[in-house]
């Protein structure tokens, strides 16, 4: 049995962000995993390991309202992700894995401190980094395209030589104004700012985490289970 963690799903599910749990499982149950999936909310106590960690994102105030208890989840977190297991944290929760965010109200939330980076937004809240983007992502034969849609006010600076998640086709689009990069990449663990159903968009995301899973699966081809994908990763490609 496959086991996914879903953290915080009632308070950080932003623009449906829930929808990539549903295809997720959807996606597993196609090659022929069974999975399940666990609510993990505010004040639930993690008794197990899993193979998959999902957490969406959030306005700031419902950031501040999981912050104490992210914290004691850290030691978790951190377990999972130096074992090289997949997780996915979209924007909110993405930025609490950081050292803090400076909100609009200059106002400073800290972060977990796993990874050297920081988030601070601008007093202006017309300044917001908002549309559809795409950038370029680790090849796989699905393609190297990534698209989706971002909306946040915070700019996110990664330190220590970290490594975004790709890099974006604006410097007005991904983690701030300035680098072009968008997201975070480490081992299997990817912090992105894109709402919504990113897997449905992006099976090549999925291959990458999943990678291991497929190796397992004897005679598994993707391009058979996944015809309209590869399509939609020829129009992508030749598009972008």
């Amino acid at each position: 049995m496959y086991k996914i963690a879903h953290l915080y799903p009632k308070e950080l599910n932003l623009y449906g962000d829930k929808g990539n749990i549903l295809y997720l499982t959807y996606f597993l149950n196609q090659i022929g995993i069974k999975s399940e999936v666990t609510d993990i909310g505010l004040k639930t106590n993690i008794t197990e390991d899993f193979d998959f960690i999902f957490s969406g994102g959030g306005p700031d105030s419902l950031q501040n309202l999981v912050y104490k208890d992210f914290l004691t989840k850290k030691d978790f977190l951190i377990k999972h992700i130096e074992m090289n297991k997949p997780s996915v944290f979209v924007c909110g929760s993405f930025q609490l894995l950081g050292k803090y965010y400076l909100n609009s109200k200059n106002e400073k939330v800290p972060g977990l401190g796993i990874f050297n980076f920081y988030t601070q937004s601008p007093l202006n809240q017309n300044k917001r980094i908002v549309g559809n983007t795409y950038f370029k992502f680790k090849e796989s034969f699905f393609g190297n395209t990534v698209v989706g849609f971002e909306n946040h006010n915070g700019r996110t600076y990664l330190e220590d030589k970290l490594t975004p998640l790709g890099e974006s086709f604006s410097k007005d689009s991904g983690n701030n104004d300035f680098d072009k990069g968008e997201g975070l990449l480490y081992k299997k663990t990817l912090g992105t700012y894109l709402h919504g159903p990113l897997f449905v968009k992006n099976p090549n995301i999925l291959e990458f985490l999943l990678k291991d899973l497929f190796i397992r699966q004897k005679n598994l081809d993707l391009k058979t289970f996944y015809p309209e994908f590869v399509a939609h990763q020829n129009v992508l490609n030749k598009k972008f």
